[in-house]
């Protein structure tokens, strides 16, 4: 099964953004990763060089799944994750947060699942995100399931920050944009075929973002990183507040 030429996109984006962090590198220590959204499982896959343990979670598994070596898979919900506070070094969230209709539990979940020094990244659309006209745009975001529009880089950032320490990027990604119908009913025929065009629309797209073309669009897509200070000295955050001290993350 060849990875969805959308996730292979946001693969591309992802490393170039966040690899100096670490993400996709090997790491020198035993490291825990946690997907939430997970799907078949196969871009956290890709992560395996920077986590011997990786725990994928969705409401919906599909049968067909990717189990790579130290995967594996739990029926979950995002707003009440079924595993003990700080218990992954990295959480990710690939264009999930925009499925969840109480995204305020989700980000509480998903930064209380971190240990301290643990690292969260994420992608969403942004709160003008566009593949076209108006109602081809509506149709697409049904069809994904879409529950909201999408974010302001301030409306993220509030999610998360405090107690993590985030950064946001915005990304534009006009080429992409641009070739998601087109690309979507190629990859009907051909997945591979789809995914190579993926690569060229980035490659595009990073020269645009890079020379800082349509820097203040918020028509594409908002990619955020967010660390958790590595001792509770440095926390700004009093995670007692929060009803989470059970041993599954009730949010």
């Amino acid at each position: 099964m060849t990875m969805h030429f959308a996730s292979y996109y946001r693969w591309l984006v992802y490393r170039l953004l966040f690899g100096d962090e670490g993400f996709g590198q090997p790491a020198a220590a035993s490291r825990r990763l946690l997907d939430i959204g997970c799907k078949e499982g196969r871009f956290s896959s890709l992560l395996a060089p920077m986590a011997t343990l990786i725990v994928g979670v969705d409401v919906a598994l599909p049968r067909r799944r990717h189990a790579g070596s130290g995967q594996h898979f739990v029926l979950g919900d995002g707003q009440a994750l079924p595993f003990k506070p700080g218990a992954f070094d990295y959480v990710l969230m690939n264009d999930v947060l925009e499925h969840i209709i109480n995204d305020n539990a989700a980000a509480r979940c998903a930064v209380a699942a971190l240990a301290l020094g643990g690292r969260l990244w994420l992608s969403t659309p942004a709160s003008q995100f566009s593949v076209g006209p108006p109602w081809v745009t509506a149709r697409f975001e049904r069809a994904w399931g879409h529950v909201r529009k999408g974010y302001t880089p301030d409306a993220l950032a509030h999610l998360f920050s405090p107690p993590l320490e985030v950064k946001i990027i915005v990304w534009p990604e006009p080429a992409y944009r641009v070739m998601q119908l087109p690309n979507w009913l190629i990859s009907r025929l051909s997945m591979r075929l789809a995914r190579r065009i993926a690569a060229l629309c980035f490659r595009a797209d990073r020269r645009a973002w890079e020379t800082r073309r349509d820097a203040d669009s918020l028509s594409g897509h908002l990619y955020l990183s967010g660390r958790k200070p590595s001792t509770e000295s440095e926390y700004p955050y009093d995670f007692t507040a929060l009803d989470m001290r059970q041993s599954a993350l009730h949010c």
